[in-house]
């Protein structure tokens, strides 16, 4: 668990000559990242997706930029504790997906539709609708990476409450993120990073097992066989 009184350090995990994504990595106890885009040719501007608790870390992180808009990649509690914090330095929009439910009105949170782009400078955010884990769960295309939140992780999906989410899930990614390029890099909500190449060889070997009708849950791509 991340020690609320520490602040933690953003690390800069993906930088191409339209962007700059830097990683708060684990600062709640429920091991949430928050990530902060900037045009890698003027960070002057950020756009911040999720605010877990610990984003005393992030504003610390974003300094005296100018925040232009809040990113939510689903509804789930530990992705908004830090909601607060944020808007403490910023009246920039917020936004979740339009078919995500269980949204505080009080937020005036902004709806998010497919494909819907946000820009930084000349560079194009693109908003993907990846519903499974939650109704609404948007990943975000930031040139070659892309934020998943709960949708995808290194080694399988994110959580689900029954089969029907599950394949919901699978596929929401194996048709919007896994036909991105192979090289991109997955930047998920918890955790560490991979590939959309990785999730494809893992999926593929997962894929042509049976599946039980009753699976859900934490599902790994490649389980532990005892």
């Amino acid at each position: 668990m991340a020690d609320q009184s520490k602040i933690v350090t953003a690390d800069v995990v993906y930088e191409d000559e339209g962007f700059r994504i830097e990683r708060l990595r684990e600062i709640s106890p429920f091991g949430n990242n928050s990530y902060i885009i900037s045009d890698s040719r003027d960070i002057g501007s950020v756009i911040v997706v999720d605010a877990p608790l610990g984003s005393e870390s992030t504003v610390q992180a974003i300094g005296d930029r100018e925040v232009e808009a809040l990113l939510f990649t689903h509804h789930h509690g530990d992705h908004w504790q830090g909601f607060e914090t944020l808007r403490a330095i910023t009246s920039a929009p917020a936004y979740a997906g339009a078919t995500e439910i269980n949204l505080d009105p009080d937020k005036q949170i902004r709806p998010i539709v497919e494909g819907q782009i946000f820009k930084l400078g000349e560079n194009k955010i693109i908003a993907m609708h990846t519903p499974g884990h939650t109704p609404g769960s948007t990943c975000f295309l930031v040139g070659g990476a892309v934020l998943t939140g709960d949708v995808l992780f290194p080694g399988g999906p994110g959580l689900t409450g029954s089969n029907e989410d599950l394949l919901t899930s699978v596929k929401s990614i194996t048709s919007r993120l896994h036909p991105l390029a192979p090289q991109t890099v997955v930047l998920p909500g918890h955790g560490g990073t991979t590939t959309i190449f990785e999730s494809r060889w893992e999926y593929a070997i997962f894929a042509e097992k049976p599946w039980n009708d009753l699976l859900k849950g934490d599902v790994l791509w490649q389980p532990n066989e005892d």
